[in-house]
């Protein structure tokens, strides 16, 4: 379970940012994508950083096991990839910062990811040109009071899917310098792609 925290944390920082990039240094129709060979790489580093229990500590412990200890690495590898795998091809759920109480939203995320095979996180913070107070890059979280706390997605084959699932997401965003008006941004996910394709303020 520790490793799977691992990779699942790690997994949510690449996502969150790419979204930051996209949002934060794209123009429409630009896209940017996850780094698979990173977090690749990154599974390597969580599994090198393993004790592993020695032939004589399993017997102690009654551990019947007659795989040898590059047997049992090899399988904790698979298991690995396939986590990574699960998170990275299956659907993505997002919550806005303003609409989270923390106590609440911990739960819920937790049933979540008990429940299915959906990740879910609160979308990070951005710091974009506002329209309204024209700031010099003011930061905008997202959500505002009026928006709900769930993110809805298109998202037509369900939660099993392979690499080009696809989902299309909108994200709200509020300057916390002027709370004027939020900007909405359109994402679409196809697989491990991410392209801006619409945004309600320009």
């Amino acid at each position: 379970m520790f490793e799977e925290n691992q990779i699942e944390y790690w997994v949510q920082k690449e996502i969150l940012s790419k979204i930051t990039e996209l949002l934060e240094r794209k123009h429409l129709y630009q896209s940017v994508s996850l780094d698979r060979e990173a977090l690749n790489q990154k599974v390597q580093e969580i599994e090198q950083s393993k004790r592993w229990a020695t032939k004589e500590e399993l017997e102690w412990e009654g551990s019947d096991t007659t795989e040898s200890l590059e047997e049992r690495k090899a399988a904790s590898l698979e298991l690995s990839n396939r986590v990574t795998d699960m998170l990275l091809t299956n659907a993505w759920k997002f919550e806005v910062e303003t609409c989270v109480n923390p106590s609440d939203a911990i739960a819920r995320r937790e049933s979540v990811r008990q429940s299915s095979s959906v990740h879910v996180t609160v979308l990070p913070l951005i710091k974009i040109t506002c329209n309204h107070c024209k700031g010099i890059l003011p930061a905008h979280v997202s959500g505002c009071l009026e928006t709900w706390a769930e993110i809805p997605t298109y998202n037509p084959k369900g939660e099993d899917a392979s690499e080009s699932f696809l989902q299309i997401f909108n994200f709200p965003y509020q300057c916390q310098n002027c709370r004027g008006e939020p900007v909405v941004f359109i994402v679409r996910r196809e697989g491990l792609k991410l392209t801006l394709v619409g945004r309600s303020l320009f």
